[in-house]
């Protein structure tokens, strides 16, 4: 569906064009570090994707709306991608040019960039305009726009009435599974979970209840909903069924080329079935064709500097580069870098 210079985004817009009687709700789903080749091989949407994963609302949402097959993420890692599509600006023009609060690059030649380690408050987001314009707004998932204990990282400062799950952190709060104390340590989440309660799974729980109460409560009002998953971000855990799925898929062989990754082909599985519950949601309540859907993710998949979980071949790097030549090498180039993988 989409290219980009870290080869990255998948973006998908569910029934452009269509002539709205009022204004529509919007759905902006976001996967976290989510490879242009994540998503299920189909001959005419995905010639480019996998045939290990298995994303069927993917091609779906594919099916229905309009692909974006030349597009490209603001920035090749997550906070400057992320301010970018709340403000609507270039990572430069907010100062954000590093993810929150950036890695510990130094070296003795060079000064580290002055940057901004925060939303600032007087950026005017997307979910501002949309509130403005009479839109009730909810933010779901990871956020990760601001330092530990700013308002920042609230998205409640910037335009959301409903905040769950956000806050200042980059990766899922605790791994993805509830653990021995039934919780995430994130905002409003909820607590009393199983231990094995999945963290895509309660958000996606989450995204369908809040559109299930708005059609209930405030049914003459559009909604925005921005879904913004953890997955498939590091660490790399999903459930045991799932990844025994998957595992077994490769024992039996077949052209699956370098994805070759059980856990996380049964990650992408579980983001696909969250759009899935989603799509479903939306249809049941006689919403499917009154809402602008944007699914999406910040830059790059994962590659070797992260764990090798995924394969962005035949492009070269992934998330935090920005390289995006195709193999093999030609002159003039004078030798071939590493691989991905």
């Amino acid at each position: 569906m989409s290219l980009f210079r870290n080869p990255s985004l998948i973006l998908a817009t569910a029934f452009a064009g269509a002539a709205y009687a009022q204004q529509p709700n919007v759905v902006l789903f976001m996967v976290d570090d989510f490879g242009w080749t994540d998503w299920q091989y189909d001959p005419v949407l995905n010639p480019t994707g996998s045939k290990l994963y298995e994303t069927p609302n993917m091609l779906r949402l594919a099916q229905m709306g309009t692909n974006f097959t030349q597009s490209y993420a603001a920035n090749a890692v997550c906070s400057p991608s992320r301010a970018a599509v709340m403000s609507g600006k270039d990572p430069a023009r907010i100062n954000i040019t590093q993810w929150i609060s950036g890695g510990n690059h130094f070296h003795p030649t060079l000064a580290e960039p002055d940057w901004d380690k925060t939303l600032n408050s007087s950026e005017f987001t997307l979910a501002e305009a949309l509130r403005g314009d009479g839109y009730d707004t909810a933010f779901i998932g990871k956020w990760h726009l601001g330092s530990n204990g700013s308002s920042a990282a609230d998205p409640t400062q910037h335009g959301f009435d409903i905040n769950i799950g956000g806050n200042h952190k980059g990766s899922p709060p605790g791994g993805y599974f509830a653990g021995s104390d039934g919780s995430w340590s994130a905002p409003n989440i909820g607590t009393g979970f199983p231990s094995d309660a999945y963290l895509p799974d309660v958000l996606s729980d989450h995204a369908v209840q809040y559109i299930d109460d708005h059609n209930a409560t405030s049914p003459d009002d559009p909604f925005f909903m921005f879904l913004s998953h953890y997955a498939v971000h590091n660490p790399q855990q999903a459930p045991a069924d799932s990844i025994q799925y998957f595992q077994d898929k490769l024992n039996q062989g077949g052209d699956f080329g370098e994805h070759d990754r059980a856990t996380y082909a049964a990650m992408i599985r579980h983001v696909d079935d969250s759009l899935g519950k989603v799509l479903d949601e939306l249809e049941q309540e006689n919403l499917l064709d009154e809402t602008l859907i944007i699914f999406t993710s910040d830059h790059g998949g994962l590659w070797a500097a992260q764990g090798d979980p995924t394969s962005n071949a035949p492009l070269r790097g992934g998330k935090g580069s920005y390289y995006e030549r195709q193999w093999p090498c030609r002159a003039p180039v004078p030798h071939c870098p590493p691989k991905s993988r």
